[in-house]
């Protein structure tokens, strides 16, 4: 769910969340999919347009209570774990740039944390334990809820969560389904209305291929077509309100698009 200003945008080619830094956040909802207590991956390309003070990527929890993945006031990424043995803060190396596209992930598998830039492991170090569950949503841009102080200024894509921890390889094959890194041709590919109450029309533009479409976290919530495509597909979007992208495949060629479900 986006919340106050927060919006969705074309940012350098890449379909974004584009907050402000201010009160602009993504919620999504606690459940058990989001509470996996022995391995996580997080990851995300993010464009921070400030830095000045802490900024928080991604946050279950924050520090306190489960995990958060933000940028120190110098622009590095730390990735942040509480076990019931305590919190440990890890950080990259270096800064990512102001404006520029980067690609961040953090793991925890139980026993190690990990860190990521551009899909290579800079940082990780020992931590033991589970995490803790916790009754508060996965927030995007923002530490904890109705806490902006430490909101994030920029622009953040393809957000993941995954119920393991992921190999260096697995993160980019992973984004490579969701991602906008490289701008593909939409505009044979139309889905509407957005934002939906209920279903959804999609015209794929192509004749044969897969269309499906994939939910906030990476996930696959529907397989609309997988070979002879019709002219125009239905999908009923009886999951849950938020921001959910259509992913059309035929041969070499990817088109992508968003819709809004309210």
């Amino acid at each position: 769910m986006l919340t106050a200003g927060a919006q969705t945008g074309q940012v350098d080619g890449r379909l974004a969340f584009v907050l402000d830094g201010i009160d602009d956040v993504v919620r999504v909802d606690a459940g058990a999919s989001l509470l996996p207590r022995r391995a996580v991956t997080v990851s995300a390309w993010i464009s921070p347009s400030a830095f000045e003070r802490e900024r928080f990527l991604i946050s279950h929890g924050s520090w306190q209570q489960r995990y958060k993945i933000s940028l120190t006031p110098d622009g590095v990424p730390r990735w942040s774990v509480r076990t019931e043995s305590g919190v440990v803060d890890l950080d990259a190396p270096t800064a990512v740039a102001l404006n520029e596209w980067t690609h961040v992930a953090a793991t925890f598998d139980g026993t190690v944390m990990r860190l990521y830039v551009g899909f290579e492991e800079v940082a990780s170090t020992e931590h033991p334990g589970l995490l803790p569950t916790v009754d508060l949503p996965l927030l995007i841009g923002q530490m904890l809820p109705g806490q902006p102080d430490y909101n994030f200024a920029g622009a953040i894509a393809d957000v993941s969560v995954f119920n393991v921890a992921l190999t260096a390889d697995e993160i980019r094959t992973r984004t490579v389904v969701t991602s906008l890194a490289e701008p593909a041709p939409t505009r044979t590919l139309r889905a509407y209305p957005s934002p939906a109450r209920s279903a959804v029309t999609i015209e794929a533009g192509v004749v044969q291929g897969r269309v499906e479409v994939f939910d906030l976290l990476g996930r696959r919530v529907a397989l609309l077509a997988d070979g002879i495509v019709a002219a125009r597909l239905t999908w009923s979007a009886r999951e849950a309100s938020g921001v959910y992208l259509i992913v059309v495949t035929s041969g070499e060629t990817v088109a992508r698009t968003t819709v809004i479900v309210l």
